[in-house]
């Protein structure tokens, strides 16, 4: 069995900047550094949360719908592409800010790998008048590696049932 035992001090302050780390290297389009942090077996999926009354037993679909499911090669291509220079929707650029909260760290008994639970909060804007929000939790799986941690599996929970926004066409 895999317990996670909760980690304070000093290791949990180094996982915390690690996040912080990496959403400064995303608002900034620093791709390539960013991908230093991923780890080349990573698992990074998002899904939509379908939201039915808990007594409507009618449907037998699953609740959770993947929209992203990624390994390192896909993102990669992802980052290739944005810097082709050919990509319309980011130019001009977009600007980002994210905002990290309710952080939790653990350290799993089995692995010692990091499991880290947290929510975010995303603003986007884009053009003039063109501001999207989003927010999601995340959970997460960090390793140390040659490198300092870095990112084994993250997904993502995203609040809203339908997007709103006109795409994801950034990391989460």
């Amino acid at each position: 069995m895999n317990e996670l035992i909760p980690v304070r001090g000093s290791e949990s302050e180094e996982v915390v900047s690690t996040l912080y780390r990496e959403a400064r290297l995303l608002d900034h389009e620093e791709y390539r550094e960013w991908m230093k942090m991923v780890h080349p077996d990573i698992q990074y999926q998002a899904y939509f949360q379908q939201l039915r009354y808990r007594k409507d037993k009618r449907y037998k679909l699953p609740d959770k719908v993947y929209t992203i499911d990624e390994r390192h090669d896909f993102l990669d291509a992802r980052i290739r592409q944005f810097e082709t220079g050919m990509q319309w929707s980011v130019d001009p650029p977009e600007r980002f800010r994210r905002s990290l909260s309710n952080i939790e760290v653990f350290k799993a008994s089995s692995t010692g790998n990091y499991q880290v639970f947290l929510n975010v909060f995303v603003v986007r804007n884009r053009r003039v008048h063109d501001e999207t929000t989003y927010s999601y939790g995340r959970e997460e799986e960090w390793v140390r590696g040659e490198a300092g941690l870095q990112l084994l599996k993250r997904v993502v929970s995203l609040d809203e049932r339908f997007l709103l926004g006109k795409n994801v066409n950034f990391f989460l």
